[in-house]
């Protein structure tokens, strides 16, 4: 019995002891683990205070290149002000490029009206140089959409043509010709000339609307515009060809919204016309007049001609063109042709 106890004495000893080392070798490993683990959340500290420090970084750079595309806009903005690119036509050339001032000096179109009259016989027998018929023709620029010509209609009607004033020693005198035969044609690059059949002519506002059978023309280069946004100071350009027979592209501005001229005692005004500063002269009939709008051209009118005063030659201040407005408008209703629409449609196609 004493030997047994001895024995279970000894094997709790021996017991404790091997739990002794083992918790002693578990306490030394866990502390090496324990280390480690410190050192990883070292590790993860550093590199979360570095990406923090990048990202602060980053984020001033960002802030940076914010500040600066916000002063670029605040640049960009106060040019466009001063400059005038606001959606409205400009007042100055300083946005027109040269390439559509090149366009538009390059933009040759003409029509030209043939009559075969009768020389009315007292005329011929008090100018015996005169024969029994002669022939008249007119040059002048046409404007080209699709198949559709538009021109002013002084420049292609067969009643003012036919008229002829004389100069006797005792005054002038205006006979009416006979007209024989009347064609109006297309000058083409070809030489074909198709003739042009008329559409629409309205002789009070001076303009007409012909049809061509093929387009075989350059198409006119720019949209149409809004001539009733136009104020005092914008910015045009026409380009004809006046009695020296040469083209000219000359610029200038809108004098008035409004042309009036003295018809007797009374003033007549034309609500569908304004004037321009262009000096102008005889073959500058029926020019296409552009405005531009934010640097881009548009057509705005027709060159009709100027209000002559027998005291200056009226050329400089006093020149009229045709609202394109009042052209567009009033062919839409009246052939239900839109020109406006067709214009946008070749242009953007």
């Amino acid at each position: 019995m004493q030997k047994r106890k001895i024995v279970f004495w000894v094997a709790v000893v021996l017991m404790n002891i091997i739990v002794g080392v083992i918790s002693i070798r578990t306490y030394r490993n866990m502390d090496a683990k324990i280390v480690e683990a410190e050192k990883q959340i070292e590790l993860i500290n550093r590199s979360v205070k570095s990406a923090a420090d990048a990202i602060k970084g980053i984020s001033f750079h960002l802030n940076a290149i914010q500040d600066q595309v916000d002063q670029s806009v605040r640049d960009i903005l106060a040019e466009s002000i001063l400059l005038g690119n606001d959606g409205k036509y400009d007042y100055s050339n300083i946005l027109a490029k040269p390439e559509y001032l090149n366009k538009f000096f390059n933009y040759k179109v003409y029509i030209k009206t043939e009559i075969i009259l009768e020389v009315p016989e007292e005329l011929r027998r008090l100018i015996p140089s005169f024969s029994e018929k002669t022939e008249r023709s007119v040059e002048a620029p046409g404007i080209v959409i699709g198949q559709y010509v538009l021109m002013a209609s002084h420049v292609s009607d067969a009643d003012m043509i036919s008229q002829h004033t004389v100069r006797f020693p005792f005054g002038e005198k205006t006979y009416k010709f006979k007209i024989l035969k009347y064609n109006i044609k297309l000058l083409t690059a070809d030489g074909s000339n198709p003739s042009l059949k008329e559409l629409y002519r309205n002789k009070e506002h001076d303009f007409g609307l012909f049809l061509a059978p093929s387009s075989k023309t350059q198409n006119f280069p720019f949209k149409i515009g809004k001539s009733d946004e136009l104020m005092i100071g914008n910015y045009i350009y026409m380009n004809g060809r006046p009695n020296i027979r040469l083209e000219i592209a000359r610029p200038g501005f809108v004098s008035a919204l409004e042309t009036a001229f003295l018809d007797g005692a009374q003033a007549k005004k034309f609500h569908n016309q304004f004037s321009i500063t262009q000096s102008t002269d005889h073959g500058d009939s029926s020019s296409p007049v552009i405005a531009f709008r934010d640097g881009k051209p548009e057509l705005v009118g027709i060159y009709l001609g100027w209000v002559q005063d027998d005291n200056d030659n009226g050329r400089n201040t006093k020149s009229r063109v045709l609202k394109i407005n009042t052209v567009v408008d009033e062919i839409r209703e009246k052939t239900g042709v839109d020109l406006r629409e067709l214009q946008r449609k070749i242009l953007y196609k």
